[in-house]
């Protein structure tokens, strides 16, 4: 199995792309806008997320590097998947048709994570979402997964949310109020 690893770098003043292809290490795309995101993209390498992209962005699209003045990914050009994990700080502000959520049979991301609300679960994200993907290795599905690492990290609740595209439901397990 190949990996394919993009990762955006700044290098005097402009944006360069490198791409590595890793044998056998997983079977997904990950993309990080922001070299400062590294232990978050090999984390989730490390789970082989079908496709993972933790950039600066929201329910419309992201970053393909550090703003201002990276390029724009809109979210109808991601790649269709199983599952993706969508680490923009607004991916699930807004699901459904158009936007990022609908790339996925089933996506979990964040939700308004630029909130004061949400700096307690933006200073935890990286073990939450380790947490998320071990439960998922253990042959939970995606949405018990997602229930039970809020659950864990509650400071994450308000903050995150998964989608089913089959069901078109977003999942919001303690904070119904965020459903609007």
């Amino acid at each position: 199995m190949k990996f394919r690893f993009n990762c955006w770098l700044l290098a005097l003043g402009c944006f360069t792309v490198c791409t590595l292809l890793l044998a056998g290490l997983a079977h997904g795309t990950i993309y990080y806008g922001c070299t400062y995101w590294h232990a978050w993209a090999v984390n989730a390498a490390a789970h082989n997320i079908e496709t993972y992209i933790i950039a600066h962005g929201d329910n419309s699209g992201y970053y393909a590097g550090c703003p201002p003045g990276s390029p724009v990914v809109a979210a109808m050009d991601i790649p269709q998947s199983g599952f993706a994990f969508y680490g923009l700080c607004g991916a699930m502000n807004k699901t459904g048709p158009g936007t990022v959520s609908s790339r996925a049979m089933e996506s979990i991301g964040y939700y308004h994570l630029e909130l004061p609300l949400c700096d307690a679960c933006w200073s935890h994200s990286l073990s939450w979402q380790d947490y998320l993907f071990r439960l998922h290795a253990t042959g939970l599905p995606w949405s018990v997964a997602y229930d039970r690492s809020v659950k864990q990290f509650p400071e994450c609740a308000p903050c995150t949310g998964y989608f089913n595209r089959s069901a078109d439901i977003v999942q919001k397990i303690l904070y119904p109020w965020l459903l609007k």
